[in-house]
């Protein structure tokens, strides 16, 4: 019994990866929620073309502080696909606040060790993963 529940779930799964991998080439859909004040927290996730990809990014201001947006954000926003999902980072380097280490499509992003002074840090844990990959793995 658990196993025909288990195998329903995972082809559930799988047909909506599917689904999702296919409408990724046209659409890129962007779910996110935020909390405003120092440090700001985000959650995001990112479908476009082929890729699916989640964050997790503290931003931390210190002399930028005034520059901030506050207050809670959660929302999903669609675009026209036009890129892969890859880690875009908060403000241009140098410097960079993360470890990006990228093959095949795949991506992994962890943060640098903290760096204090003035200015600001970003501390980001992410995963990029392509769609075919997610898919196999719920088909098995």
């Amino acid at each position: 019994m658990a196993i025909k529940v288990l195998s329903t779930l995972s082809l559930l799964i799988c047909t909506a990866f599917l689904v999702f991998w296919i409408r990724s080439y046209w659409v890129e859909d962007d779910i996110f929620s935020s909390s405003g004040g120092s440090p700001r927290q985000r959650l995001q996730i990112i479908s476009s073309r082929g890729g699916f990809h989640m964050e997790s990014r503290e931003e931390q201001w210190w002399t930028l502080a005034g520059n901030i947006l506050t207050g809670n954000r959660q929302g999903w926003r669609r675009y026209p696909a036009v890129k892969y999902p890859y880690y875009l980072p908060s403000y241009p380097p140098p410097p960079s606040y993360a470890e990006v280490v990228r093959f095949v499509g795949f991506e992994l992003v962890f943060p640098k060790a903290p760096e204090r002074g003035g200015g600001f840090l970003e501390r980001t844990f992410a995963i990029t993963l392509p769609y075919p990959f997610v898919v196999l793995c719920f088909a098995l």
